[in-house]
């Protein structure tokens, strides 16, 4: 399955957004639908970089001494 952002048209692939050659045709491949980083921090702006802050605080890992 492709997950494409319904806003820019990039297509995800391992973690990572890139625009494709030429369009996916939804007849050949099953697609999904989301937001790619870009278009999500413009369409849900702080609500967008809250949740980023808590994920990369909740991926950093502290060490005790």
């Amino acid at each position: 399955m492709i997950v494409q952002c319904c806003v820019c048209q990039k297509v995800r692939k391992n973690d990572r957004w890139s625009r494709l050659a030429k369009p996916v045709n939804q007849n050949e491949m099953m697609v999904s639908h989301g937001y790619c980083p870009e278009c999500a921090a413009e369409a849900f702006g702080d609500l967008y970089r809250r949740a980023q802050a808590r994920e990369a605080a909740r991926m950093t890992v502290v060490h005790a001494a």
